[in-house]
């Protein structure tokens, strides 16, 4: 019987996961609410030594809706589990380099000290 089900996520994708599952699973995606928002899928099924099965699923999001909650189940004809993830969008590099700026704009306004980093040293900024 499928025991547990991990799920996470690595950057615009949604992992889906369960391992030592007999007999062999079905994992299938859903959305909370329901909504016929595109994602690409890869799913992939392995058998062990031992004939057990393990299953994993990427679903990669695409501009989806903020406020869906994604839903993994993996079923076998005895019993299910469902795991459930609310994605939340990776910041682009350019957004997070204004933020930084921001950040840097703050420190040297309020601060005579500007530390560099990098060094590990500071040294006296701009009166």
């Amino acid at each position: 019987p499928v025991s547990k089900v991990c799920i996470s996520q690595i950057e615009d994708r949604i992992i889906c996961s369960s391992e030592r599952i007999y007999p062999q699973p079905e994992l299938t995606w859903s959305t909370i609410p329901p909504s016929n928002t595109r994602a690409y899928i890869m799913t992939t099924v392995q058998q062990t030594e031992e004939q057990l099965y393990s299953v994993s699923s990427s679903l990669m999001v695409s501009d989806g809706d903020p406020d869906l909650i994604y839903s993994c189940t993996v079923k076998t004809r005895t019993n299910k589990k469902r795991a459930t993830y609310k994605f939340r969008k990776s910041p682009t590099a350019e957004h997070s380099m204004h933020i930084v700026v921001q950040i840097m704009i703050a420190i040297i306004g309020l601060s005579p000290v500007i530390c560099t980093v990098i060094a590990g040293r500071c040294k006296k900024g701009p009166r």
